[in-house]
């Protein structure tokens, strides 16, 4: 996780798996709420947190700050849900500023805030003294100020009291000891759930789990140890409702780390965070039964190839579509070989070259390494959008 950002509590994670609560809402009762939305139901409500503010930016690579790239990736995904009949969606911020009612509501509402957490607090900082609740370390986050946990305390308590059914904070992640011009040595993805010990775990568990098998196939899980394996457990971070705060499904999805390569060419960058978008819209979709993501292989109107892409090409849009697509194929990245290596990241390098040897061995094509008007026509017929 971040480690500039004051953003977060330390997290504790649990080594109970026995709920202490049961379920204000089962996976169960949301999907037969989505049912009934075709005759009339109420429709599910999904509320948009897109992480920091023009106050506190988060963390930052040379000169790109990852509340801006939050900003774009909520805005894409708003559009998605609030094109969806089954979806009333709200998001907390516009520009980096709070909108309303969340604006007035976390002014107004300040010490209501503070003493909803506090009280919270208090009763299961109690049962954890007596052993109900039991914790152990796992991985370290920055603590947050005052001021951002009110903030966040003040969503989790909108929420609840406006019947939202599946909160949805939007990060890009970072690791301590990162030089701050340079490169990190982690990449990849990691959606934080509540862990089993807190109200909301499983059905929020439920839902992350297909937004983490769509976001799988455009990218890797974290490599950084305890962020493996896409979704993880967690009790404290302020976004999974500590302390039993949040009645509602909810996860805090980092997208990448911020100095990844397919975040650095801006024209590119436009297209990764709308994909990421997509397929945050598609996996909960598919919780609902959709299939929308094993039948669309991104967000983008079907795509042509229309240029011949070779070797040595870098921050292509072409090249991020033609990994894509190979993805699609199942030929990347090739055998031996995984996401962290050969990230979709619209560089033609090495692993890009042998998938396309793979694929056009695949189509019974001339073997080169080389996307010419043979494998353009290949690429073409494949049912991708």
């Amino acid at each position: 996780m971040k480690y500039f950002s004051l953003l977060f509590l330390t997290l504790v994670l649990l080594s109970s798996p026995s709920p202490v609560f049961a379920g204000l809402v089962s996976s169960e009762a949301l999907a037969q709420k989505y049912s009934a939305t075709d005759t009339g139901g109420q429709k599910i409500r999904v509320l948009l947190v897109p992480g920091h503010d023009n106050e506190t930016w988060g963390t930052e690579f040379r000169g790109m700050k990852e509340v801006e790239l939050n900003r774009v990736v909520a805005n894409n995904l708003y559009s998605y849900f609030s094109k969806d009949p089954a979806f009333e969606v709200f998001i907390t911020q516009k520009d980096g500023e709070y909108a309303e009612p969340f604006a007035t509501y976390l002014t107004s509402q300040k010490e209501a805030i503070r003493q909803f957490r506090d009280s919270h607090k208090a009763v299961q900082q109690a049962r954890r003294e007596k052993g109900e609740v039991v914790g152990v370390s796992g991985v370290n986050h920055n603590y947050a100020s005052e001021e951002v946990s009110i903030k966040l305390h003040g969503i989790n308590k909108w929420a609840n009291e406006n019947d939202i059914d599946i909160a949805i904070h939007i990060h890009f992640n970072d690791h301590a000891g990162r030089v701050w011009n340079k490169k990190g040595e982690h990449s990849g993805f990691s959606i934080y759930v509540p862990e089993p010990q807190l109200k909301n775990s499983a059905v929020s568990k439920d839902i992350a789990r297909k937004v983490s098998e769509s976001l799988a196939p455009f990218s890797a899980f974290s490599s950084l140890p305890g962020e493996g394996g896409g979704v993880i457990d967690e009790q404290d971070l302020i976004a999974i409702g500590p302390f039993n705060t949040l009645d509602s499904a909810t996860m805090l999805i980092e997208y990448a780390y911020i100095y990844e390569s397919q975040l650095a060419n801006h024209a590119l960058r436009e297209r990764v965070l709308e994909e990421y978008a997509f397929r945050t819209y598609a996996g909960v979709k598919d919780f609902f039964g959709s299939t929308l993501v094993k039948n669309t292989s991104s967000q983008l109107p079907r795509y042509r190839f229309t240029k011949n892409l070779k070797n040595g090409m870098v921050g292509s849009a072409d090249v991020l579509m033609l990994q894509s697509a190979l993805v699609r194929a199942g030929v990347y990245p090739v055998a031996g070989k995984d996401l962290h290596e050969c990230p979709v990241s619209g560089t033609f390098g090495a692993c890009t070259v042998a998938s396309v040897r793979a694929f056009q061995k695949q189509k019974k094509l001339p073997v080169t390494g080389f996307v010419g008007a043979g494998t353009r026509k290949a690429l073409n017929t494949l049912n991708l959008y």
